[in-house]
């Protein structure tokens, strides 16, 4: 696997000679321009229980633009926090079903709440991990799944690995951890993965094994 390492330079670009990861890195990870969906997602990142945990509103807005590219069928999202970056997901489309898993906490009903103005988002509360091997059974579409505030990224992510297809995507959070990003070297070098990406907080992984298994970081 080759790695791309300087950060500066692959972020405007340079050196990336696959026309699809160009795209991806320059016009969709690298985006400036803003989104009506960002203004209008702003009063609701105001009413979010303040007391959980967020994603900066740059990621978040990332996580919209890659969305609004890969256009998945079905977000399943584990560990909604705040529940401010399913907002966000859910408000590419409303084609697009976002199931939110999170754990029991005092919160959850302030979070179902203020979750409860999107329409395509399903917010379940119990154990991540049963609640995820059921989504899987029943899930068999084009997928994108977002690691985002649990303990239990590792044993999450491996089940991922074991039912990912061609177009599952997987995009996990928290890489500034010291301990998360040891995790994510070893993960990145995986033979079930393909291309992956990296900014200095989220991670993505690809599967489709047509396209050169590479990593980038930007």
């Amino acid at each position: 696997m080759k790695l791309t390492r300087n950060r500066f330079l692959t972020a405007r670009g340079f050196g990336v000679h696959s026309p699809w990861a160009y795209n991806f890195i320059v016009d969709v990870l690298g985006e400036k321009h803003p989104y009506y969906a960002y203004e209008d997602l702003y009063d609701f990142w105001q009413s979010a229980p303040q007391q959980l945990p967020q994603l900066n509103e740059k990621a978040d807005q990332m996580l919209f633009r890659i969305v609004n590219h890969l256009l998945p069928l079905t977000i399943v999202e584990i560990g909604t926090g705040a529940g401010v970056t399913a907002g966000y997901l859910a408000s590419v489309s409303t084609d697009i079903d976002v199931i939110s898993i999170d754990s029991n906490h005092p919160f959850t009903e302030a979070v179902k709440q203020n979750l409860s103005i999107f329409g395509n988002v399903s917010y379940q509360v119990g154990n991540q991990m049963e609640l995820l091997r059921a989504v899987l059974k029943e899930n068999n579409g084009k997928t994108l799944f977002h690691i985002a505030h649990t303990a239990h990224y590792a044993d999450i992510c491996e089940l991922l690995l074991q039912n990912a297809v061609p177009d599952t995507a997987i995009v996990v959070q928290g890489l500034n951890n010291t301990l998360i990003y040891k995790w994510w070297a070893n993960i990145i070098k995986d033979d079930r993965v393909g291309e992956t990406y990296e900014t200095k907080t989220t991670g993505i992984l690809l599967f489709d094994k047509k396209k050169y298994k590479q990593h980038y970081r930007i």
